[in-house]
């Protein structure tokens, strides 16, 4: 089954200005990912084409070989995501809300539930833990908290099984910070600026496990349009590099 990457994500307003002569209304079109090309090191290039409607929504992501996902909005809140092979649905996800944040998510597969997850959010809106448990297995379930460090935009995400990660972030545009429906979906990856990674580190019991290091590049407006990331595991070192170019409508 192919894998689907969906990076996690935010999205721009759309907005009109009112000229001071005709009082005509201006629209003023976002800055839109349309396409995300990965090459994962090996022989395989997948094609990410993203479509929106009039609104600029984001509707659909056409991933090639009869692969789609289809967002189901209420208002401009998206709470159903549907993974279609063949038009068929294998997979879908659904969100819940307070406010503007997500509470809670579940994943289902072949509409079996397969994992869901609880978020609680600080007033500032930046997630500070995360419950996830998967029903299949005993209702096992992982306690997750967030710390945040501001001076080199980190964020460390602690596990209940001894095991933690940290992330290190640029100050630059994430592809999809421009779009403001998506941005709850960034926030509960503790993405709290809205930007890109340039290091993850895996930690195990006070041990690093692995790593990846992204060299990323940006546009004139400062929004990434390609990311090299060699992701380093094993105590042998062993390595693995794929990258992502990202294109937009302007």
């Amino acid at each position: 089954m192919k894998k689907i990457f969906l990076s996690i994500i935010a999205l721009i307003f759309l907005f009109s200005s009112c000229t001071s002569s005709n009082e005509e209304e201006k629209i003023v079109i976002p800055k839109l990912l349309i396409k995300n090309i990965h090459d994962d090191g090996t022989s395989e290039i997948e094609t990410s084409k993203y479509l929106y409607d009039e609104n600029n929504k984001l509707i659909e992501i056409d991933l090639g070989d009869d692969y789609l996902i289809e967002i189901i909005y209420d208002n401009d809140k998206i709470i159903r995501i549907d993974q279609k092979e063949n038009s068929d649905i294998y997979t879908y996800e659904e969100y819940d809300y307070i406010g503007s944040n997500i509470s809670k998510y579940k994943r289902y597969e072949n509409n079996v539930l397969v994992i869901s997850n609880e978020y609680n959010y600080d007033t500032n809106n930046q997630i500070i833990s995360k419950k996830e448990t998967y029903p299949f297995n005993s209702s096992v379930s992982i306690i997750y908290t967030y710390e945040y460090n501001s001076s080199n935009n980190s964020v460390k995400e602690i596990s209940s099984n001894n095991r933690y990660t940290i992330t290190y972030y640029d100050d630059k545009n994430h592809p999809l910070s421009g779009i403001e429906y998506l941005k709850p979906f960034i926030r509960d990856q503790a993405n709290i600026n809205f930007n890109n990674p340039i290091k993850i580190e895996n930690y195990s019991n006070s041990t690093l496990q692995g790593s990846i290091d992204f060299v990323n590049e940006y546009d004139i407006d400062g929004y990434l349009v390609k990311s090299v990331a060699t992701e380093n595991y094993g105590q042998n070192n062993n390595s693995h590099t794929y990258t992502d170019n990202y294109i937009y409508n302007k």
